[in-house]
C-alpha cells in the first residue's frame, strides 16, 4: 500500500516543512511510509531553497518514509531534486517519472526494496 499526494495548480513556494507535516498525518504505526508525489497538474512553482532552520525542522518532522516516487514536467526538476535528496537523507528510495510514466511509478512504488545503490534521480525523465 502507498499514499498517493497530489499538488494542482499554482503553488506560492515549495513548502518542505508543509510536506513532511502532510506526511507525519499519513504515518500510521510505526511502519515506514511508500508515497507516490503526482506534481504533473501544476501550473507555476516558484523555488526558493529551503534555509537551515527549515531543513531543521523538516527533520524534525518527517516520518520514515522507505520508498517515493515523484511523478513530474521536467521544468519542476530542482524541486523535486530537493525532496529527494530530502527524503534520500532519511534513507528512503527516490526515483522521478515523467507523467505519461505514472503507471511504471506505480509499479516501482510498490515493488520490493532494491537494496543497496543509490537511485537515478532522472529516472523515466529521459527526452
Amino acid at each position: 500500500m502507498f499514499f498517493f499526494v497530489r499538488l494542482r495548480g499554482p503553488q506560492p513556494k515549495l513548502d518542505i516543512i508543509a510536506i513532511a507535516r502532510e506526511l507525519a498525518h499519513l504515518q500510521t504505526g510505526d511502519a515506514s511510509l511508500r508515497v507516490l508525489f503526482d506534481w504533473s497538474e501544476l501550473d507555476f512553482w516558484q523555488f526558493e531553497a529551503p534555509s537551515p532552520a527549515t531543513i531543521q525542522v523538516w527533520k524534525e518532522t518527517v516520518p520514515p518514509v522507505s520508498r517515493a516516487a515523484i511523478v513530474h514536467h521536467p521544468k519542476w526538476n530542482r524541486h523535486a531534486a530537493l525532496l529527494a535528496a530530502l527524503l534520500r537523507v532519511c534513507d528512503a528510495e527516490v526515483r522521478s517519472f515523467l507523467p505519461s510514466h505514472r503507471d511504471e511509478a506505480i509499479i516501482w512504488i510498490e515493488g520490493k526494496p532494491e537494496g543497496g545503490g543509490e537511485a537515478d534521480p532522472g529516472q523515466g525523465l529521459g527526452p
